[in-house]
């Protein structure tokens, strides 16, 4: 029994380990960046939608997530970085189109702490999620008003990973990122909760209006692909490219685990 019971143990351990590094990301320096010329604003139909991305700072100093922009103007961009007020770090969505619109979240952002943020607009006014749990926003220029991709500029141009490109780029990232989605339709709170336990383990391959899709999961190579949309971010720097990590992604959920126990449980019961 003694015997039967450390391998059912080293069999979960087994289980957990290997769908733990499935995962990987990319790294980028301060440096160096991903980038894909557009052809036509991204998404410019849409009037309202849903961005997730997973990311996590080693140094937070404005450092940028994720921008769309426009490589020869000053306006015309929005982004998902980090904004310093006061000496504290938060999540911060700004769009400007070109009149500037932004909100904050309230969690005190940490170096080196995995985030699943995630930005939701209906239309009229925007939500923040991070880890999971409902932000509670502050305005940070003009209004709450919910501006999305369909309320940008013609001229837009870039979509980047780790930099604000405009006529000049700015906000470099020091960290992380480990998968980036984006939907065209808001989530329901059921759906932020199991994407957030899921981890970057959850595939949202095939969930409705899925219309960008980057796990960042290529291992090799100087390019990052869009599994939906079919956008192909190309490593950009003055020197090092972003570089993939094998060992830093981030982990499921405590809640996610004990879904997986419960279900381990119930094999069990199953096969009594």
């Amino acid at each position: 029994m003694r015997k039967f019971i450390i391998f059912v143990f080293a069999f979960i351990i087994v289980l957990l380990v290997a769908d733990e590094c499935r995962s990987q990301s990319v790294y980028f320096d301060g440096n160096d960046y991903a980038s894909e010329v557009l052809g036509a604003v991204f998404r410019a139909s849409d009037d309202k939608g849903t961005i997730i991305i997973i990311g996590k700072w080693e140094t937070l100093n404005d450092g940028v997530l994720w921008s769309v922009g426009q490589s020869n103007s000053s306006s015309n961009w929005a982004l998902i970085a980090s904004l310093d007020v006061g000496g504290s770090d938060y999540i911060y969505f700004v769009i400007d189109e070109p009149t500037t619109y932004g909100v904050r979240g309230s969690t005190i952002l940490q170096t080196d702490t995995w985030y699943h943020i995630i930005v939701m607009s209906s239309g009229s006014s925007w939500k923040i999620y991070i880890n999971g749990n409902l932000e509670t926003l502050t305005v940070t220029a003009g209004a709450n008003n919910g501006r999305w991709f369909n309320d940008l500029d013609a001229g837009l141009n870039v979509f980047d990973f780790g930099v604000l490109h405009r006529s000049t780029l700015s906000g470099y990232l020091t960290g992380y990122i480990d998968e980036m989605a984006v939907f065209s339709d808001t989530l329901t709170t059921a759906q932020v909760a199991t994407y957030y336990n899921g981890g970057c383990q959850y595939d949202l391959t095939g969930q409705a209006n899925l219309v960008f899709y980057a796990r960042c999961n290529e291992g090799t190579g100087t390019t990052i692909t869009d599994a939906v949309g079919g956008l192909v971010l190309d490593f950009q720097a003055a020197a090092a490219d972003p570089s993939w990590n094998l060992t830093q992604y981030f982990p499921v959920s405590a809640a996610g685990y004990e879904k997986r126990f419960k279900r381990f449980d119930d094999y069990k019961k199953y096969k009594r």
